[in-house]
């Protein structure tokens, strides 16, 4: 007599399984997420918010401390990147067996929760247009060297949209948009943040914080706790330093899972 359920079991998991892709294990994984929604929710908020930059930055913490594996956290703007070893010593286990859909469904929850809890805690009546829905995505890169080469571009990024950002905000909000058009378009950073000095008399570097031009960096510093005992804490950078002037700053973290240059 044919079972018919295990019949109909046998082909709804094929179906599952054929979709259920597995990154390679021993691999560092990126982590990549972003604020679909990000634009349309801050619309009503101050040109950089810095309340939204703290609420991204306990968000990125919030999951961290659940991501099994996670070594290292970056946030700017609409966007948080979580940096995952499993390698870290020979028992280390893939987290959620590096099945993908499992990931990006997990960090988006986190995310979410996170964010939601962020919001609630800040002592701030924030205007937002609207809830956060998180856009994740993660994919494997072959080598530290090539994971910092990724955090300085994604620094660079943030940098940009700065810059961008800043420049066009205020010189219309001055001047017009008009104004911001033809002083803007098609222009360097370089003579975006000239334009900004000269009709705003707004110098972008020494203006804004480090936050918002370079980001803020998530990693473990081993911290003594009491009587010799020493725990690796999670400690959130709001002064990251410049990746592309300080290689050494990452390469610390990526090498040995935490900062032990600067041990607390």
């Amino acid at each position: 007599k044919i079972n018919m359920s295990n019949l109909l079991e046998q082909r709804f998991k094929t179906y599952e399984s054929n979709t259920n892709y597995v990154l390679l294990n021993k691999v560092p994984l990126i982590i990549k997420a972003k604020v679909k929604n990000f634009n349309k929710m801050v619309e009503n908020l101050p040109k950089p918010s810095y309340n939204i930059i703290h609420i991204m930055a306990n968000t990125m913490l919030y999951a961290m401390k659940e991501i099994q594996g996670g070594i290292f956290g970056f946030t700017f703007n609409d966007e948080i990147i979580f940096v995952i070893k499993n390698d870290q010593n020979l028992d280390s286990e893939p987290w959620l067996q590096n099945k993908i859909q499992k990931i990006v469904s997990q960090v988006a929850s986190l995310l979410t929760r996170g964010f939601d809890k962020s919001l609630s805690t800040l002592d701030a009546n924030l205007d937002l247009l609207g809830e956060a829905i998180f856009d994740v995505q993660v994919f494997p890169i072959p080598h530290i060297g090539e994971i910092c080469n990724y955090l300085i571009w994604r620094q660079l990024v943030c940098y940009q949209q700065a810059v961008q950002q800043m420049a066009y905000w205020n010189i219309s909000k001055k001047s017009g948009i008009k104004t911001a058009n033809k002083l803007l378009f098609q222009k360097s950073l370089e003579e975006k943040k000239i334009a900004l000095l000269e009709e705003c008399s707004i110098e972008l570097d020494l203006y804004y914080h480090a936050s918002y031009l370079r980001g803020i960096s998530l990693y473990r510093i081993p911290t003594l706790i009491k009587d010799n005992l020493v725990k690796d804490k999670w400690t959130l950078n709001f002064e990251t330093p410049s990746f592309i002037q300080d290689k050494d700053f990452l390469y610390c973290i990526l090498l040995n899972n935490k900062d032990v240059m600067r041990v607390k």
